[in-house]
């Protein structure tokens, strides 16, 4: 009797096996992704800009992996589909767990940032999706194709200028027509995101450099001044408003804040090198 229990429970389990592969045994797979970014010389680059952007490369590979996921199913399923399909499941079903970050003086005093994310991907929401489009009869190209219109319409949003109160589209959409050399644009976005969070640093650092560029050195000199009260006179901000003051041959001035932001960070080589430069050149 019991051997014969035995065997039934047996066959179920196989029968469930072969049937119901990914919906009775699915289960979470883990996931962890790594992203980088080096920090360059443009005007935009900032701690916060650089550990964004060292995160979102993490991020595109672990949709890269979780695709890996999304694809197997399909294919299980003998239903195709197409790379745009794959990543927007991906990113339906993965799940960030966990993030950390580190950063690195490399070579020739480069700064490098790095990202890693752990996420996991639900392999039950694949197989729901996969069974929904097979059931459906037909594929994910509908849902493709209204993503990439809420993109386009997030764009066009963002070139005309027309936003909710949210300060962070305003900062994205001056930085972008700061990179494109249209710095009054530019200063007018930071200005809109200044006034909805007059604590923004990055909008203050982004529109000193924008007013920088523009030549409006006072201007650009009393958002240094803002940037380190922010900042509760942080290096960084007493090196950017001293390399101004050093750029409109303010010496003083420059030396003051060189000399300040190394009482903050004695072995930051940028600030040294600055400062002895402009102590060679005026000799």
């Amino acid at each position: 009797m019991t051997n014969k229990l035995c065997k039934i429970i047996f066959l179920i389990i196989a029968a469930c096996c072969i049937f119901f592969p990914n919906e009775t045994f699915a289960e979470e797979k883990i996931i962890e992704a790594v992203g980088e970014y080096v920090v360059g010389d443009g005007s935009d680059e900032s701690p916060k800009v650089a550990k964004e952007r060292a995160r979102q490369d993490a991020l595109r590979n672990a949709l890269d992996k979780a695709g890996v996921y999304v694809e197997s199913f399909s294919e299980m399923k003998n239903f195709h589909l197409t790379k745009d399909e794959i990543k927007v499941i991906a990113g339906e079903v993965i799940s960030v767990t966990n993030e950390q970050y580190s950063v690195e003086i490399l070579p020739n005093e480069v700064i490098r940032y790095t990202a890693t994310v752990q996420a996991v991907v639900d392999t039950d929401v694949i197989a729901a999706k996969i069974n929904r489009l097979e059931s459906e009869g037909k594929n994910f190209s509908d849902e493709s194709a209204r993503l990439r219109e809420d993109n386009e319409k997030l764009k066009a949003e963002l070139d005309a200028g027309n936003f909710s109160d949210d300060a962070e589209k305003f900062l994205i959409a001056g930085n972008e027509a700061f990179k494109s050399g249209d710095y009054s644009t530019a200063i007018n976005f930071f200005d809109k995101a200044i006034a909805l969070q007059d604590n923004y640093t990055d909008a203050w650092f982004s529109r000193a450099k924008a007013h920088e560029s523009a030549k409006n050195f006072q201007a650009a000199l009393r958002d240094y001044t803002r940037l380190i009260e922010l900042t509760e006179q942080s290096s960084d901000a007493f090196y950017l408003r001293g390399t101004l003051y050093a750029k409109i041959n303010d010496r003083d001035n420059a030396l003051k804040d060189f000399d300040r932001a190394l009482k903050k960070s004695p072995n930051d080589k940028r600030t040294i090198r600055a400062r002895e430069k402009l102590l060679a050149d005026n000799k």
